[in-house]
């Protein structure tokens, strides 16, 4: 398994990007963990039924990354192995 390494600019716009869910099943880690680490990096998260309001064309609010230097900036990630 690949390891990568995000920013947490990087982690930001990837958890922006696309469900919690499918970065889950991308990375080997689950739903539940990817989100603390989120929480633990104080990234915001999209709120519940913001996907199904991007896939109806409704308008969402990206709130935007707090700056702030005394949290970790860096976490590493594996890709899960394909079965």
């Amino acid at each position: 398994m690949a390891e990568i390494k995000f920013t947490r600019q990087d982690l930001y716009e990837l958890v922006w990007s696309e469900s919690m869910l499918s970065l889950s099943k991308r990375y080997d880690i689950s739903d539940n963990g990817l989100r603390k680490i989120c929480k633990r990096m104080e990234i915001p998260l999209p709120a519940n039924g913001h996907w199904q309001k991007v896939q109806y064309g409704k308008d969402v609010i990206k709130q935007k990354l707090p700056k702030n230097s005394t949290v970790e900036q860096e976490v590493t990630l594996q890709h899960r192995a394909e079965a």
